[in-house]
């Protein structure tokens, strides 16, 4: 696990929870990830972060090629689902 903050490689868990994020689509169903995020009490700098998952958006929300293609091919839209999402209730866990 590469620690959020240093990204020093880390072999302890501290704890971890589950996130939902969106992916890209498969035809006309929308495609929704269920991901376990640990965080790590790091080693070098002593602080307790979540790992880091380079396939995984700055918005944690989203993953990588989600936001890729979504902002190259309509641009705003990612906000616009952040909106939808927000007006039906689901949260990140």
């Amino acid at each position: 696990m590469v620690c959020g903050g240093c990204g020093a490689v880390n072999h302890a868990t501290y704890d971890s929870k589950v996130r939902r994020v969106r992916d890209l689509p498969c035809g006309d169903m929308r495609v929704y990830l269920e991901v376990e995020i640990r965080r790590v009490k790091c080693t070098k700098c002593g602080k307790v972060r979540q790992e880091k998952l380079d396939w995984l958006s700055d918005n944690p929300g989203f993953t990588k090629r989600f936001v890729f293609f979504y902002r190259s091919e309509v641009p705003g839209v990612v906000d616009k689902v952040r909106g939808y999402r927000d007006e039906a209730g689901l949260e990140d866990r």
